[in-house]
């Protein structure tokens, strides 16, 4: 992660898998002791949060609802995080955008209901803008890609932890600590998808979250 380099991919199935297994092990090892921890901290100190996943874990089968988040999540904020191709560069500008946007204007989960249509009028729109802006200068941001890679892993992946502190109803400062979680899964989630690809980088964070 030091200087992240999508043409050191990892070679064949097994090689992928057991680097993803590697990295599943490595997640749980680095964050499920720190949630405990924080769990304990919040239940002593009576700081318990509401939390936004209550309303949406409502609608859909647990195995539904992870396999989604883990599809859109994933193509959003590391989708792209491969040699510049305009297709994926408009997917996850579109899906980090769209998330954002979701989360902040309509306050609930990005599967809920409310505020769902519009958000997908806005992606539409907006991905169609990206994907032109892509083709047309697509030399000039695939020079961009190359210089700036190192910096375009580390931002999506703090862009990836603080969208989790929409996830606390009252937006409390104090939830803003929580991210740390989400940026150490951040980083090795984006290992995943640079070395083994997108597909394996969606099996790891599915398998996480149910795990959770």
């Amino acid at each position: 992660m030091k200087k992240p380099n999508y043409l050191k991919q990892t070679e064949g199935i097994k090689n992928k898998s057991l680097l993803t297994f590697n990295s599943l092990l490595l997640n749980i090892l680095l964050i499920i002791p720190l949630l405990l921890l924080y769990a304990i901290y919040l239940y002593s100190t009576g700081e318990l949060n509401d939390n936004m996943n209550e309303n949406v874990e409502k609608l859909y089968h647990p195995i539904i609802l992870y396999s989604m988040v883990a599809i859109f999540e994933e193509f959003a904020f590391r989708g792209f995080l491969t040699k510049f191709k305009p297709l994926l560069f408009s997917i996850s500008i579109t899906g980090i955008f769209s998330y954002y946007y979701k989360k902040i204007s309509f306050s609930n989960m990005f599967f809920e209901p409310e505020g769902l249509i519009e958000t997908g009028i806005l992606a539409v729109i907006l991905f169609l803008i990206l994907y032109f802006i892509g083709k047309k200068y697509n030399s000039k941001l695939i020079e961009f890609w190359n210089k700036n890679f190192s910096y375009i892993v580390y931002f999506s992946a703090f862009l990836f932890a603080f969208l989790h502190f929409f996830n606390s109803k009252g937006l409390e400062i104090g939830y803003l600590k929580t991210i740390i979680f989400q940026l150490i899964g951040a980083f090795i989630l984006s290992f995943v998808r640079i070395r083994a690809g997108i597909l394996y980088a969606i099996v790891l964070h599915f398998i996480f979250d149910i795990i959770l």
